[in-house]
């Protein structure tokens, strides 16, 4: 009776062998050597980024982004979480330094999502006419700020706790984690900025001087729409070190990573970003910013294995809370904006920075060169414009431009405030 395995005859199979070779003279022992040893060193560098671990797992979105491009952001989440399974979590949004893909960008994350049971967004925007290089292009900054409310509405059962938002990039990202600052502080709790570019207008003349981006100044010139000379306007809102006013004064703990000696963003300590920190202390000297001087190659600190856990634990350790009770500041360029309820629209060019600084309920100075309209989130009994009553209108005051002073008075207050009326003798 013949005898089968799995159906197969095994008389009729043809029998190995005796005859053994070594493994060097063995035919193909060569080119299975080599096949095993790619092999082992690919798992090996797959396993060091963090890309092959059960803890973290990863989805891809993808959305038509600002000027139509094709964008798509990894959104990182711990194993575990799914439909069935979704408290909510923190969730940080970490723009990616220049040239790299979101899947190169994740990498850096490692499997620090599934460790600290978090939510990462690594965007990968398209910039105004430069994939991968949009030096904070200001839709991309606004595309930004709005990638929570996208991924959630495209991933309904992805929860986000609001009060546990935070930015985190590196390099250009760095630069762009800053402007996401400065263009919406009331969205998050902290951020983390390592080795970011805080003056592109410097940064354009640098460029020629500093070691592996030295080829970038006439792509940066391509991206931005001229040159310095020719559009010192367009570096100058791409650019935090002009916006460090509203994050002097936003309440947001912010940390900083930067090396002296950095040879990529030439004059770190002079121009950029500890010119940058300097500003911002000698605006609020207790503004939460804190200071962390390394010495690695450019981006070392921004990865799993390095610092960006210790950058992690900064980050966690806060909540976001209202506005500061000693007021905040805002400066922009935009016709209209809005940051903790409070809304502005400007008239006149958009190529002039706006500023109100010490906004609370109380009122706010007002520093322009054009005519805001100010509209708090209360409803307004009356106002006061540098001690002359002004006009209240249903769309709040109006503040021509120059330097001024705006008081408030809320409906609530003076209704608190209003003598009771006397009452006949009977």
């Amino acid at each position: 009776m013949a005898r089968r395995l799995g159906g197969v005859d095994t008389r009729r199979m043809p029998r190995p062998s005796r005859r053994r070779f070594p493994l060097a003279c063995c035919p193909r022992a060569g080119t299975c050597l080599v096949a095993v040893l790619a092999l082992a060193a690919a798992a090996a560098t797959w396993a060091s980024l963090g890309t092959a671990s059960t803890g973290t797992r990863r989805l891809i979105v993808r959305f038509r982004g600002p000027g139509g491009w094709h964008d798509s952001v990894l959104v990182a989440l711990p194993a575990w979480y799914g439909p069935h399974r979704d408290p909510p979590l923190p969730l940080v949004v970490s723009p990616h330094s220049r040239g790299l893909t979101p899947s190169r960008w994740a990498r850096r994350w490692g499997d620090l999502p599934g460790r600290f049971g978090l939510i990462v967004l690594d965007p990968g925007l398209h910039g105004r006419v430069i994939p991968r290089r949009s030096w904070a292009w200001p839709p991309d900054i606004a595309e930004l700020a709005r990638l929570p409310e996208l991924v959630h509405r495209r991933l309904p059962w992805l929860r986000y706790d609001p009060h546990r938002v935070y930015a985190a990039g590196d390099s250009m990202g760095g630069q762009e984690t800053l402007m996401l600052l400065a263009r919406q502080p009331d969205l998050f709790a902290a951020a983390v900025a390592a080795d970011p570019v805080t003056n592109l207008l410097r940064r354009w003349y640098e460029f020629p001087l500093s070691g592996e981006s030295w080829r970038e100044q006439q792509a940066a010139t391509r991206e931005v729409g001229g040159t310095p000379r020719q559009a010192r306007w367009l570096y100058v809102r791409r650019s935090p070190v002009f916006f460090a006013r509203t994050i002097a004064f936003a309440g947001v703990p912010l940390e900083l990573w930067w090396n002296p000696q950095d040879t990529v963003v030439v004059g770190e300590s002079t121009k950029q970003t500890g010119f940058f920190y300097r500003t911002v202390e000698r605006l609020d000297p207790h503004a939460p910013v804190v200071v962390r001087l390394h010495h690695h190659v450019h981006g070392w600190v921004f990865k799993f294995d390095h610092d960006l856990p210790a950058m992690l634990r900064f980050l966690l350790a806060h909540r976001r809370h209202g506005p500061p009770p000693t007021g905040f500041a805002y400066t922009s360029w935009l016709p209209r904006a809005a940051v903790w309820g409070w809304r502005v629209q400007a008239l006149g060019s958009e190529r002039l920075l706006w500023t109100i600084s010490h906004v609370t309920r109380r009122g706010l100075v007002s520093d322009s060169p054009r005519t805001l309209l100010v509209r708090p989130p209360f409803p307004l009994a009356r106002a006061t414009l540098d001690g002359r009553r002004d006009r209240v209108t249903a769309e709040g005051a109006l503040v021509p431009p120059g330097r001024h002073r705006l008081a408030l008075v809320p409906v609530a207050l003076r209704r608190l405030t209003a003598r009771p009326a006397r009452r006949g003798r009977g």
